[in-house]
């Protein structure tokens, strides 16, 4: 489970036929390992040395700047598809906002 509204203190683990990929925070990993099932562990970590939000920013900068309106990094039709995900998610939950307007 995920939760973009409270921090869980416990790692993240993604199973696969050769080992597991272990997330130290999923809302803002630091730290990421795949341990392999011969005991071969490899780091994934790389170091970050801006804030969490900080490329989305800068992109979102970038594109006004450059008087774009499109990001070659995330294309309308990946948000648009993300967007339909999330939106029948809600929809099949049963989750509506004080927002919305029927």
């Amino acid at each position: 489970m995920y939760s973009k509204i409270s921090n869980s203190y416990l790692p993240s683990e993604i199973q696969g036929e050769k080992g597991s990929m272990i997330i130290d925070k999923l809302h803002s990993p630091e730290r990421v390992e795949i341990r392999y099932h011969d005991g071969k562990i490899e780091q994934l970590t790389a170091e970050q040395p801006y804030p969490v939000m900080y490329y989305e920013v800068k992109e979102f900068i970038d594109l006004i700047e450059q008087g774009r309106t499109e990001s070659e990094i995330n294309s309308y039709e990946n948000s648009y598809k993300t967007m339909q995900v999330m939106d029948e998610v809600r929809r099949q939950i049963g989750l509506v906002y004080s927002s919305d307007h029927k």
